[in-house]
């Protein structure tokens, strides 16, 4: 990514790798910012489909998360869930 930041497919490889390492060391374990940054940065310099739908699947995984972390309390995550699911429906498209 250093040598190249203009290569989307770097950040997604970044961003995807993110993922299978957290999904390794703790498979309930919340989505980073820095992964779902990286495959949105992927999916906005590429526009590969690909792409979009590993986007889509992060935003999906990422609510489910958060949803099972706080699903007790969800007062202070309702937006959010709701922006991410709708985030996720969007991509999808």
């Amino acid at each position: 990514m250093e040598l190249d930041p203009q290569q989307g497919e770097w950040l997604f490889l970044f961003g995807k790798s993110l993922g299978r390492i957290r999904r390794v060391e703790s498979f309930t374990e919340i989505p980073a910012e820095e992964e779902i940054k990286a495959l949105e940065k992927a999916v906005e310099m590429t526009n590969n489909p690909s792409f979009i739908i590993f986007l889509a699947q992060a935003y999906r995984e990422l609510s489910f998360r958060v949803y099972s972390a706080h699903k007790h309390d969800l007062a202070l995550f309702r937006e959010k869930l709701e922006m991410m699911n709708i985030r996720s429906l969007k991509l999808y498209k």
